[in-house]
């Protein structure tokens, strides 16, 4: 399914398009069943000691999914296209997501502990270089966005209000997380907008951090469960997320003057 609304910085979404400016994705041009590899673009965690740990970014009708029934904690996905950057460049960074939460209620423990979302690297190996991520946590009620810097914890998107019965289970609605990265002489400075990908509505803009990737990296984007505090053991185990599904990745250079936005209908 490919949703209503669509926002990004510059370029369509079209399968895979790589540039020496980023890439975008919206995984239509995959069979079904075919993991993230180097041989379509993407370097996603392969753990040579824990088969458990392998392909578990796979595409179906269009649609990737991550399975956090059985991925751990820092499962990374790079596309292979980076962007270089340099003081005042700016890129956008985006993706779409929704959540599967099982059933039985809201999570009473292990609150706010990274689960999905947004990576970026200064190297284009999952396995290497600095990396920094904008990820979505369980908050009990509701999700929100895990910080390195105070408050720490942001965001209070209801489950209800995404859609989700937690009682019940269930997917929520599509999510559209776009992460400015604005290159600041210094180091690397990062501010995201989280919108319903549907409506097309802002939910929240997040604390602006620092993400400490050097001032003229090339930097490589994708996504991650991250890190998190509770070890390795699969996301669903403390999240009650079983499954991601991701869509519409687009990495590129913003050309869209500040406070701007391109709807695509």
């Amino acid at each position: 399914m490919k949703h209503l609304k669509s926002f990004i910085a510059i370029t369509p979404l079209l399968a895979l398009i790589s540039t020496s400016n980023g890439a975008t994705d919206d995984f239509t041009s995959y069979a079904n069943g075919t993991a993230l590899s180097p041989s379509n673009g993407w370097s996603a965690k392969w753990d040579s000691t824990n088969a458990t740990q392998q392909d578990l970014y796979t595409v179906t009708d269009g649609v990737l999914t991550l399975d956090t029934s059985v991925a751990w904690r820092n499962y990374h996905a790079l596309n292979q296209s980076g962007i270089t950057m340099s003081t005042d460049k700016t890129a956008i960074l985006s993706a779409e997501f929704r959540y599967h939460h099982t059933s039985g209620g809201n999570i009473t423990t292990n609150f706010n502990q990274s689960a999905f979302g947004l990576m970026i690297s200064d190297d284009a190996n999952w396995y290497s270089g600095k990396n920094a991520y904008l990820a979505m946590s369980n908050r009990g009620g509701a999700i929100g966005n895990p910080l390195p810097i105070a408050p720490w914890i942001e965001g209070w998107q209801t489950h209800t209000s995404l859609g989700v019965d937690t009682t019940a289970g269930g997917t929520s609605e599509w999510i559209r997380i776009e992460w400015k990265l604005t290159d600041n002489g210094t180091e690397i400075e990062a501010v995201g907008d989280i919108y319903n990908a549907t409506t097309g509505a802002l939910l929240y803009t997040t604390t602006t951090y620092t993400t400490g990737i050097a001032s003229g990296s090339t930097i490589y984007g994708g996504f991650s469960t991250a890190w998190n505090g509770i070890g390795d053991v699969p996301i669903e185990s403390f999240s009650k997320f079983d499954a991601i599904n991701i869509d519409n990745f687009s990495f590129a250079l913003d050309s869209v003057p500040a406070g701007s936005m391109i709807i695509i209908n």
